[in-house]
């Protein structure tokens, strides 16, 4: 019978799937036809390795790809490639995701588990068929396995995995960041660890997306200990809810504000409801193209402990029925064009009044009396006022501007 292409043929048996232990990862892109290539060499039995059967293999997956590292076990398969015909039969190795050898989320690598132990002494062949039938041979007769995983993988002592739930899908990535499809879970059943979402507003079931990146886990637990993602201690963090009651600690405590006008229902809702809650050191929305735009219902609100900054080149504007500079401010500001109006009509009363000032008389005994002695202090005053006058449109800010009411 002839061997199917689609089989693996190890010792003349044909396999779907084998196991092959990864030496190298291809990380350049050279070849656009093997992109994420990895070379391994098949597993034999009693999991040693031929290490002249090097092979080359693509991912299975081309959408969603885990990429192993060396000294990881992945499952091989041979499936048709791009030059497979009715009239020809073309194939390549295919391979899957890393054998969970440790059911490690940050690497299964066991460096040395399918190496040939070399003998010193290879003439001994009762020596190497004890090796090979896994019969323990003296520690003298073997060299030292000096094999190790990726150099270039950054291994990490910090790395744990997520407590699972019912229903969850997760996605866990090496480096402590992963992505929880879960829910509001029914909190009879007890787990090793208990979320820190809670029903809220919703029921058991609602649906609930948790992306964190870098948890940062209590010193001295034990190895694989499940974590939880946390809102106030993971390095980043967005958690899209449902209902659910989600605690957290607000970067600022200076909000009298807030408080003062109600912007802050997320506190007297307890934290529950359909929200999305984003969470890091420095959060930066940037619009490279177009508008940045923000609506809500109920109110807006920011709070910062020290400076809050807002840059405009062209134009800033604000529309409101009332806008307040100050909790509860009560004192109005003045208009400038009215206010500058209201002066010049003063000092156009003033002048008139020193002008009739200057030309007083008044009868005496034998006539009307003469021009007033301090006439020229009156002349003075006018004078003063008409500087007064002038510099009435200083008074008017080029910056900002008001309405006397609200166009709403």
């Amino acid at each position: 019978m002839a061997h199917s292409p689609q089989k693996i043929l190890v010792n003349g048996v044909e396999h779907d799937l084998y196991p092959a232990q990864v030496i190298s990862v291809d990380y350049s892109g050279y070849n656009k036809e093997y992109l994420y290539s990895i070379r391994c060499t098949l597993i034999g039995p009693y999991m040693t390795l031929d290490p002249s059967n090097v092979i080359v293999a693509k991912p299975l997956d081309v959408n969603i790809k885990n990429i192993p590292i060396s000294g990881e076990i992945v499952m091989i398969m041979r499936a048709p490639n791009a030059y497979n015909s009715p009239g020809r039969n073309s194939s390549d190795y295919y391979y899957t995701n890393a054998v969970s050898l440790q059911g490690s989320v940050h690497h299964n690598g066991l460096p040395g588990m399918t190496e040939f132990i070399p003998l010193k002494n290879t003439s001994n062949q009762e020596t190497r068929t004890n090796a090979e039938d896994g019969i323990t041979v003296n520690s003298s007769e073997l060299e030292e396995v000096t094999s190790t995983i990726d150099q270039f993988f950054p291994e990490r002592l910090d790395v744990y995995p997520l407590q699972p739930y019912p229903g969850d899908i997760l996605i866990e990535g090496r480096f402590g960041q992963s992505i929880r499809l879960g829910s509001t879970i029914n909190e009879d059943t007890r787990y090793p660890l208990s979320p820190y979402w809670k029903d809220g507003t919703g029921a058991s079931g609602n649906p609930i997306i948790i992306i964190s990146n870098g948890t940062n886990p209590k010193r001295g637990m034990p190895y694989n200990s499940f974590i939880l993602e946390n809102i106030d201690e993971d390095d980043s963090g967005i958690w899209l809810t449902s209902g659910q009651s989600v605690s957290f600690t607000p970067g600022s405590k200076f909000f009298s504000s807030i408080q003062d006008k109600g912007v802050d229902l997320y506190r007297r809702n307890g934290y529950a409801g359909n929200q999305a809650i984003i969470a890091s050191d420095r959060i930066i929305l940037n619009a490279r193209k177009q508008e940045l735009i923000g609506f809500s219902s109920e109110g807006i609100a920011f709070s910062s402990d020290k400076i809050f900054s807002i840059d405009s080149r062209n134009l800033f504007e604000l529309e409101s029925q009332r806008i307040n500079l100050g909790l509860n401010a009560e004192e109005p500001v003045l208009l400038g064009n009215t206010t500058a109006d209201w002066f010049n009509d003063l000092c156009d009363v003033l002048k008139q009044m020193i002008t009739e000032i200057k030309a007083i008389t008044v009868p005496t005994g034998v006539g009307p009396s003469g021009m007033p002695i301090n006439s020229p202090n009156f002349t003075k005053i006018n004078s003063n006022v008409q500087g007064l006058v002038d510099r009435i449109e200083d008074l008017k800010s080029q910056l900002v501007f008001l309405n006397k009411n609200s166009s709403s």
